[in-house]
């Protein structure tokens, strides 16, 4: 339950590799090429976010200054819009991908895209399985942990308004829906009915 994602420690091993092995001068140049060049998508825009995230260790020097971290998000931005012309939509990181491209990007180029992508019910559906969240809990003498799959609404705000999303929804069908589509139907419709009946849906334990 405490494990820290794939993605963290992937983004902890090469930046403390960069800090440790690489020259101030070749630092910035180095991380760029590696965003622009690799294959991977999530990972190198992933590392972006990390490098500029505040570190609890104040003792911790930055490995940029703010204006080679935005340099670096230009480059980032420019990957995701690359793979918005193709493979984007179909991202098991969708969301948080598309989070990053309005925090450091234009806003409206991601408004389109997501205004456009969730107008046909299979671009919405794969909106709402990247925005599921899954928490465990687990109580004194379970022999196995509960699972819940759930979604915040402020996630959903942060890429879409609420109500155009309920409204699109309500053309996807359930019946034709795979196991993990079904899931994240369900997730949504609950993240609706917590709203309009002001809940909130911050609780990870919480039983819908």
């Amino acid at each position: 339950m405490m494990e820290v994602p794939a993605s963290w420690r992937v983004g902890f091993l090469v930046r403390n590799a960069i800090a440790k092995s690489t020259p101030l001068s070749q630092r910035l140049t180095l991380v760029a090429n590696a965003v622009t060049q690799t294959d991977g998508l999530f990972a190198p825009v992933d590392f972006i976010a990390l490098l500029g995230a505040p570190s609890q260790d104040t003792s911790e020097k930055n490995l940029f200054d703010e204006s080679e971290l935005v340099e670096l998000r230009e480059a980032a931005v420019t990957k995701i819009k690359h793979a918005a012309t193709g493979s984007l939509a179909s991202h098991p990181k969708l969301a948080l991908l598309l989070s990053y491209w309005k925090k450091w990007g234009n806003t409206g180029e991601v408004e389109t895209y997501i205004d456009q992508l969730t107008k046909t019910p299979n671009g919405c559906l794969q909106l709402l399985q990247s925005l599921v969240l899954r928490s465990l809990r687990h109580g004194m003498g379970d022999y196995l942990a509960e699972e819940r799959f759930y979604m915040r609404s402020k996630d959903i705000e942060t890429l879409i308004p609420m109500d155009t999303l309920a409204t699109r929804v309500k053309d996807i069908s359930a019946d034709i829906l795979d196991d993990q589509g079904k899931r994240a139907l369900n997730a949504v419709q609950k993240a609706i009915e917590r709203r309009d009946a002001g809940k909130s849906d911050d609780d990870p334990f919480a039983i819908d």
